[in-house]
């Protein structure tokens, strides 16, 4: 907001600048929601999805402090009445002033002292004010704290528009810490590595299991309903029983999803179909929370030839969705 002074000249009080890491540390998810509600129109559709209530605080994070999207935070200026005026070319103590800057065009530096968001201290010195023929113009504001650069270029007529605002454009962002850590080769390699370990030690645990060598058999095979229910249920208690934290090597590690359908030699769309399957399964037939005869008789079915896991799953979906409760 720009406000007039005792001078009518206009002086702004706050400044807007792309979003940096400090000023999303412990931020509340509520807190980040309302940073993007400002200009929800620069959210990128296309590139993250629509935001939603959803969406989880490392996208926000990730799209706010991508300076490709637009999103800026506005800050205060330092109080003017703590600024140190100095002269180029003036030595304190030695002359009179008033003959030098009543000559245009003059130039000062002035030397501002600005606590900078997210640095234990800083001096942002502005520089470069030059007076001619009524306009300040390129005033160039380097923040030396931390390795923050900002560079602003302002634009003002005085006195004849002092509604004119002020003209602000950004030297790049620094990229977020969570899509450095990303794209670093080394970071890559050592996940990499990491998740290759898990995937073996997985595989050993698999071949323990009683039904494996069926579960692996089966693949690529048009299945008997009977089969294609033991394939499903086999993947996902496996994934149950493993996805959380295990003692592996006298340590307790997290195993997520990915490792484990590695491990298997499925993909992720394949078990979230398993798991719906069986879900349905273990509801209608026996011993279910609502047993169902019709269930029973097509999970069982075995007659004829084999009618494959994709139309059973079909038909449990279709059942499903007609008797619903």
């Amino acid at each position: 907001m720009l406000t007039p002074n005792d001078h009518s000249d206009l002086e702004p009080t706050h400044i807007e600048r792309p979003f940096e890491d400090a000023d999303l540390n412990g931020q509340s998810k509520k807190t980040l929601q309302e940073f993007v509600s400002c200009h929800k129109d620069k959210w990128p559709n296309a590139a993250h999805g629509k935001l939603t209530n959803k969406t989880n605080m490392k996208m926000l994070c990730t799209v706010l402090l991508d300076q490709e999207h637009g999103f800026t935070i506005r800050i205060p200026l330092p109080d003017a009445s703590n600024t140190d005026i100095q002269v180029e070319g003036h030595v304190p103590g030695t002359g009179n002033m008033g003959d030098f800057l009543s000559t245009p065009p003059f130039s000062m530096v002035i030397f501002n002292s600005v606590k900078a968001p997210g640095t234990p201290n800083g001096n942002m010195n502005s520089s470069f004010m030059s007076r001619g023929a009524g306009i300040f113009e390129d005033l160039l504001v380097h923040e030396h704290a931390g390795d923050l650069s900002l560079t602003t270029m302002d634009s003002l007529d005085l006195p004849s528009s002092p509604k004119k605002p002020f003209k602000r454009t950004h030297s790049p962002a620094r990229q977020a810490s969570f899509a450095r850590a990303k794209n670093d080769p080394i970071k890559k390699a050592a996940k990499q590595q990491k998740t290759n370990q898990m995937v073996e030690w997985l595989v050993a645990e698999l071949q323990k299991c009683p039904g494996y060598d069926e579960f692996c058999d089966s693949f690529h095979q048009v299945k008997h309903n009977p089969d294609a229910v033991r394939s499903w249920t086999f993947a996902v208690d496996f994934t149950k029983a493993f996805n959380r934290l295990t003692l592996i090597n006298g340590s307790y590690k997290k195993i997520e999803k990915v490792e484990i359908v590695k491990a298997l030699g499925i993909g992720n769309a394949w078990l979230f179909e398993a798991e719906r399957a069986v879900q349905i399964v273990q509801k209608y037939s026996e011993g279910g929370a609502n047993p169902s005869q019709p269930v029973i008789d097509k999970i069982t079915y075995v007659d004829g030839d084999a009618e494959g896991s994709t139309k059973l799953l079909a038909w449990l979906k279709a059942w499903e969705g007609k008797h619903a409760m």
